[in-house]
């Protein structure tokens, strides 16, 4: 029996997938930056409702690989883990 190959994701979505995980990834750079450069205000500051939507945006971004389960949306998200894991 032959494994299912998955099916092939849109452009657009593969777009947006992309586009989740990078919001994501400058999400938390702005948490890195503000980490090391404290400001007195706290507007730059990265919020939990920030850090919050970052991983609510992965987690979309997930689940849209896993319903296609498309190769190219499966990348992005296991690059994204990848990134994250060597910080």
């Amino acid at each position: 029996m032959t494994q299912p190959t998955g099916q092939q994701a849109s452009g657009t979505e593969v777009e947006m997938v992309t586009t989740m995980l990078r919001i994501a990834a400058d999400i938390d750079r702005l948490d890195e930056l503000s980490d090391q450069q404290p400001l007195p205000s706290s507007a730059l500051r990265a919020t939990p409702a920030l850090l919050r939507t970052a991983e609510g945006l992965r987690a979309r971004a997930e689940q849209a690989a896993d319903l296609k389960q498309c190769p190219v949306l499966r990348r992005l998200v296991e690059d994204d883990h990848q990134r994250r894991r060597q910080k």
